[in-house]
């Protein structure tokens, strides 16, 4: 048994990780996660999953990637799969769930019944939630592979794409968008995914609401929107992230956040 998996090492691309399977040739790729009953494993562009009883072991090429020491005991591929990149899917939960705590305290303050105690109550902010999201993502407002779905449409020589993040409790209410038209010269317009670009040729694959892993970051206003004196537009001093529409400003009560978009996978 030794030998023969020794002999399938030299098979595999010195820059990638490695699945060796129970039957067939080792799949060279990125991992990307998993959990008890499956592995996945991005493959060029389309991110494949594995069930964990197809796999043998995971061979990890990745030097941030944390790998058993010769002391320890080898790890089965769910026990890899839990404890090697818990990030991805635990930052994606965390954001869910600071707006569905916002959700929730706003129906607790709605569906109070006794006036007493509503007015003793304060309203919730959404900005107070915001901060969380804020001290979630960092100035970068990075999000990375996260899952959800994605639509799109075709600007000129532009796509215009919407992800949307795969929160249980709510899909497709929570929106990362790119501008929604080609303006020239509107930073915003940067956004805009280019028709000849790997991003738009993996969407040109896709069909309907496709399952996608997307990475990118959102637009953090480090100072807030101080709005303008020459038009006399009031400015918004708490708020965090960029629309994608510009209006009103991304919150946890409207959670259409600007977003620029590096790259996206089809998720089968």
């Amino acid at each position: 048994m030794r030998v023969a998996v020794f002999l399938l090492f030299p098979t595999i691309l010195p820059a990638a990780d490695a699945l060796l399977l129970r039957s067939g040739p080792p799949v060279s790729g990125t991992y990307e996660g998993g959990d008890a009953r499956s592995i996945r494993f991005v493959v060029g562009d389309q991110v494949r999953v594995f069930p964990v009883s197809d796999v043998m072991s995971i061979q990890f090429d990745n030097p941030t990637a944390k790998r058993p020491s010769s002391s320890e005991a080898p790890r089965t591929p769910s026990e890899a799969a839990l404890s090697s990149k818990p990030d991805v899917a635990d930052k994606q939960r965390k954001f869910c769930e600071v707006i569905q705590d916002y959700r929730d305290a706003n129906m607790r303050y709605a569906n109070e019944p006794n006036p007493i105690k509503r007015a003793d109550m304060r309203k919730p902010d959404p900005y107070d939630f915001e901060q969380r999201i804020a001290d979630l993502l960092g100035a970068s407002g990075r999000f990375e592979n996260w899952t959800g779905t994605v639509r799109f449409h075709v600007d000129g020589q532009h796509i215009g794409a919407s992800f949307f993040p795969d929160c249980k409790a709510f899909p497709q209410a929570i929106e990362f968008g790119t501008a929604a038209h080609y303006v020239l010269l509107s930073s915003d317009s940067n956004t805009m995914i280019p028709l000849h670009s790997p991003i738009a040729d993996t969407l040109s694959r896709a069909s309907g609401n496709q399952t996608v892993v997307a990475s990118g970051h959102l637009f953090y206003l480090s100072h807030g929107n101080l709005g303008s004196f020459q038009t006399g537009q009031k400015g918004e001093l708490r708020q965090r992230y960029k629309n994608a529409p510009n209006y009103p400003p991304a919150s946890a009560a409207s959670p259409r956040y600007l977003a620029a978009f590096d790259s996206m996978a089809l998720q089968h």
